[in-house]
């Protein structure tokens, strides 16, 4: 008995080598390496390859999206047609900016530019992009400034007409979309030749450098609310029981940083040199600077106020936990002025 067990150990043990040294023979998977010289759809292709493998939604590097517009499949909107890599010094080390262009000359529709962040290896690290209307033929580029230039600049993005001898460069509108959130700037005057419009064609659409491993927007200035207001010391919320004005003050920074995240911000837009604040103020931040944020809802979705013209935001979860501490201070359901559809559609 003792034999035969000997035996089927020994057999085991020969089965176990056999396996490790097949194992061995085999040839190694043969490694990715991206060739950073490609362009256009193949360098594009190369970038879904690597998001897939790292768990990343390969369509972000193909297309660019168009989430509010109904009738695109998965949100897909126009494919980035030009494509190329720069390397880039930051931080000591070498990365790679891959510059996406989309949109192509269009005359009274969009372009489309987008920033993609890699290390030499290919981990993505992180991405930006930038979208502007055109009114005149037009496209988006992207200008990589000569050392010493551009106050820290590495790159630039700029609004460039393409027919020869317009000097034209008003583009309404353009959004710069960094980590989940869309900033949106908007251009009043429609001449192309206001102050405004001045500095826009000066210091380009969006100006930006990379530190520690991400991209930063030096320009024009963008504030997450969320990550702002979570920093604020008190806040105050104003609401109104029986006709009589009342408000709830906290001033615990923990409550407050649990407010703040039920936010999720989608979106804000700016007047670069106009700020039109909503008259119904209902909450106060008061910020560590001694500065207040004052924001109204235009809607449970939608506020207004403070560095911002507008906030829009994923769910109504904010408003609705706003409510709640309020009704639990009131010991009974109270429910906070959010306008109306007719204000929602003015602003």
């Amino acid at each position: 008995m003792r034999f035969v067990c000997f035996i089927g150990v020994l057999l085991s043990c020969l089965a176990a080598v056999c396996r490790a040294q097949t194992e061995r023979s085999r040839p190694a998977p043969k490694v990715f390496e991206p060739d950073w010289s490609l362009r256009g759809d193949s360098l594009n292709k190369t970038l879904a390859r690597l998001a897939a493998q790292q768990g990343v939604d390969p369509q972000d590097y193909l297309y660019h999206r168009e989430p509010r517009v109904s009738g695109l499949p998965d949100g897909l909107g126009t494919y980035w047609r030009q494509s190329r890599a720069i390397k880039l010094r930051a931080d000591d080390e070498q990365v790679l900016l891959v510059v996406q262009q989309g949109g192509g000359e269009v005359t009274l529709g969009s372009v489309y530019l987008q920033l993609v962040l890699l290390s030499t290896q290919g981990r993505l690290l992180d991405r930006l992009e930038c979208v502007a209307s055109a009114r005149r033929v037009a496209a988006l580029e992207c200008e990589i400034p000569t050392d010493g230039q551009a106050a820290g600049a590495q790159a630039i993005i700029r609004f460039e007409p393409l027919r020869r001898g317009s000097d034209n460069w008003y583009h309404g509108r353009h959004s710069i979309t960094l980590r989940g959130v869309e900033y949106n700037f908007y251009e009043r005057d429609e001449t192309g030749k206001s102050d405004e419009a001045r500095v826009w064609r000066h210091q380009g659409l969006c100006r930006i450098k990379v530190f520690h491993g991400k991209l930063f927007v030096l320009f024009p200035r963008i504030v997450n609310p969320q990550a702002r207001l979570a920093e604020a010391r008190a806040m105050r919320i104003a609401y109104s029981v029986g006709g009589m004005q009342k408000s709830l003050i906290i001033e615990d920074r923990g409550r407050i940083a649990i407010l703040v995240s039920k936010m999720s911000v989608l979106a804000t837009t700016n007047y670069f040199l106009m700020r039109t604040a909503y008259g119904g103020d209902t909450i106060q931040f008061f910020m560590p600077d001694g500065t207040v944020d004052a924001l109204g809802f235009i809607s449970p979705t939608v506020l207004c106020g403070g560095d911002w013209h507008k906030i829009e935001v994923r769910s109504r979860d904010f408003y609705d936990r706003l409510c709640d501490f309020v009704s639990e201070a009131e010991g009974k359901r109270i429910t906070l002025p959010a306008g109306d559809k007719q204000t929602e559609e003015k602003y």
